[in-house]
Order: C-alpha cells, then structure tokens, then sequence
C-alpha cells in the first residue's frame, strides 16, 4: 500500500517539474529565445570588457565569460526560473581569491534597474 502512495508522490512529481519546464519554455520562446528575452542585460554585461564572450547559450541559460588581466576570470551565468531571472556571478581573482554573489530579481524588472543594482554592488565589493 505504502508502495502505491510513493509511486503516485513520484507521479505527481515528475509531472509538475515537467509542466514547470514547460511553461518556463514559452516563457522564453515568447520572448524570441533567452539572447533576445536579456538582450539589454546581456549587452551591458558585454560592454563591460571587450574580452566579454558568450560562450554558451541554451533555452534556459546564458553564460558570459572574461578572461580579465591580472589573473582574473569572471562568470555571469544568466539563468530563466518561473517568474524570477537569477544571475549567479564569479570572479576568480589571483590576488583575491575567489568571489561569487547570485542576484534574483522579479521577471518583470528592467533590465537597466538590474544592471544597474549589479554595477552597485561590484562598486561596493571592489571599492578599496
């Protein structure tokens, strides 16, 4: 009996991960793709460093990459999740080690304000 309560729980599960996906789906396929959805998001980062690259995109994700002077790399992953826009960045700094923050902001948010809030936050990280 308690085999067929475990089932049906992994059941109801799968399919709720698999209708999530899928609405997350159309949500960027709406948009023209995630390149097109964080199109101004995704040219701020850029216009960062012209050694900015995107090195991977796919239907829920965009990942940008710097190989910096001085030893340091930074990672902004761009990620799409059911009404939130998460953006994990990392920095791996020689001197400094290793830093990571993940921003979340509400889908409905501008892109210039999350920047901008990005921005501040790398100002008051690296202010020495």
């Amino acid at each position: 009996m308690i085999w067929i309560l475990l089932i049906g729980v992994a059941i109801f599960v799968f399919k709720a991960f698999m209708f999530r996906d899928k609405v997350l789906t159309q949500q960027v396929d709406a948009h023209g793709g995630m390149q097109n959805k964080y199109s101004e998001l995704i040219k701020g980062i850029l216009s960062g460093d012209e050694r900015a690259r995107i090195i991977r995109s796919s239907r829920d994700e965009i990942v940008i990459y710097v190989q910096g002077n001085y030893g340091v790399s930074t990672t902004f992953k761009i990620k799409e999740a059911p009404g939130t826009t998460h953006i994990f960045w990392e920095c791996d700094w020689v001197q400094n080690g290793k830093h990571k923050n993940e921003f979340r902001f509400p889908d409905t948010l501008s892109q210039n304000v999350m920047l901008s809030e990005i921005q501040i936050y790398m100002q008051n990280k690296f202010s020495f």
